[in-house]
């Protein structure tokens, strides 16, 4: 518990669970344009094994948002961007599970492609939450 007690007691944690959204609208029309958030989970879910190139947890979750407002293809949609970026950077790892043996896996165990997709989805769904309310 290295953080601050007053800090602790301001967040009800001993780390920050709140995410944080830009929303970024067409002055002209009002249309929703962007979505930036932040939240801080760190944005690796693979582990050093994996040998593809992968977007991970952060990029699964922005996949997520533009594929739900349209965007189907390869290439970033002009109408819509989500980016989603790690705020307070130190080790949030997004693998919660204890194994009881000093080491932590993700939800589906070892399954890392399963743990980094839970992961973004659920950054996805608080990020359409936020722009919900």
């Amino acid at each position: 518990l290295k953080r601050l007690r007053r800090e602790r007691m301001a967040l009800g944690s001993d780390r920050n669970l709140v995410m944080t959204a830009v929303h970024v609208r067409d002055a002209e029309t009002g249309r929703l344009r962007a979505v930036w958030t932040f939240y801080p989970v760190h944005t690796v879910s693979l582990h050093n094994t994996n040998v593809l190139v992968s977007s991970d947890n952060k990029g699964y979750a922005q996949w997520l948002m533009e594929r739900a407002r349209g965007n189907t293809g390869a290439s970033p949609s002009p109408d819509f961007t989500a980016a989603f970026f790690q705020s307070e950077a130190g080790d949030v790892s997004p693998n919660t599970v204890d194994n009881g043996d000093g080491t932590f896996t993700g939800v589906y165990g070892k399954d890392d492609v399963r743990n980094a997709e839970f992961t973004g989805r659920c950054q996805a769904d608080a990020a359409e939450q936020l722009l919900a309310a």
